[in-house]
């Protein structure tokens, strides 16, 4: 069955704001959908009810450079990051978002319920596991305190509209824990809850191999295809680690590996149009998630605007590579 989200920005119709307001208060800003976007053509919603199970997003969503492609006018980065979302997700085109603060710090029950409101139903989050709850000691990792700070605020707050949780592990990983990490992530893997579903992303390449398969046996996890300066490409992530059958795959292309993070960052702002095409890994993961699709798997899409310049042109070039592929 098709997911539908709707007639874009049909759901950011909002009530006239109350005239007990106070006589300095100023309405509150709304953000609309941006009227006339090559992300809202018919070609491009054809192709997305193609693909069902197919969900494309971005790494955040609160660009300014964005203006007339996504939002329908000039917003600051602090509006859109409070109510931007609701635009975003009403576009039409977007069907998950990458929620990457999380992995900086834990949010309340109450802070994702905040954007559950926002998003209509179909839509689904990745949200990032916080880094401070993903420091084994030497016990292992604390899977009571993840949890108790994190999942159990998480289900609660978002609901049905969770997809995937992400658990990533930075460079040096392997490095700073050693022989004994294996060991305490297939006890902390094996402890999530069945109920919810993860992806693990790497990004130490000699973690890459049958003994993290061997680690992420009967967990409901399976490995994140991720490009990334420090990892091979993602096809050979997927041989190294093959995908756990069932559960959902999640690619995210992060940035140009031939670029610094900061690099990157200052060539491509605001992102509002691809600066530096890269047909070569497009290509390679329109093959990867034509595959997965076809053999009935949900695939998660997330694209970074460091990837190419901006990525909302990027994932509409994806979906017309992957359309092409039919």
């Amino acid at each position: 069955m098709v997911v539908a989200l709707g007639h874009p920005c049909s759901a950011q119709k909002r009530s006239k704001v109350s005239d007990q307001l106070h006589l300095f208060s100023q309405p509150e800003q709304t953000v609309s959908c941006a009227a006339d976007s090559p992300l809202t053509t018919e070609s491009a919603r054809l192709a997305l009810g193609r693909w069902p199970g197919l969900y494309l997003g971005t790494s955040s969503w609160t660009f300014p450079g964005w203006s007339e492609l996504v939002y329908g006018g000039e917003y600051s980065k602090t509006v859109l990051a409070d109510r931007g979302l609701r635009a975003y997700s009403n576009l039409g085109f977007f069907r998950t978002v990458s929620l990457d603060r999380t992995y900086y710090r834990p949010m309340s029950e109450q802070g994702y319920f905040h954007l559950a409101s926002q998003v209509p139903q179909g839509f689904k989050f990745v949200v990032k596991a916080p880094r401070e709850l993903l420091r084994p000691t030497t016990r292992g990792f604390d899977l009571a305190a993840f949890s108790r700070e994190f999942l159990t605020p998480l289900s609660g707050g978002l609901g049905d509209k969770l997809g995937v949780i992400l658990i990533q592990f930075p460079p040096g990983t392997a490095a700073d824990y050693g022989r004994p990490f294996l060991g305490y992530l297939s006890r902390f893997l094996k402890g999530l809850p069945r109920s919810l579903t993860f992806s693990l992303e790497v990004r130490d390449e000699e973690l890459l191999d049958s003994d993290l398969s061997e680690a992420m046996k009967g967990a409901p996890v399976s490995l994140c295809g991720s490009i990334h300066s420090s990892l091979p490409s993602p096809d050979q992530q997927l041989l190294k680690v093959p995908p756990t059958p069932e559960i959902p795959l999640v690619f995210r292309w992060n940035i140009r590996p031939s670029m610094a993070y900061e690099d990157a960052k200052g060539r491509f702002e605001p992102f509002r149009e691809i600066q530096m095409e890269d047909i070569k890994r497009r290509e390679l993961l329109v093959r990867l998630v034509k595959r997965a699709l076809k053999a009935g798997r949900s695939v998660y899409v997330t694209a970074n605007n460091k990837a190419e310049g901006c990525a909302p042109l990027t994932l509409l070039r994806f979906l017309e590579g992957l359309d092409e592929e039919l």
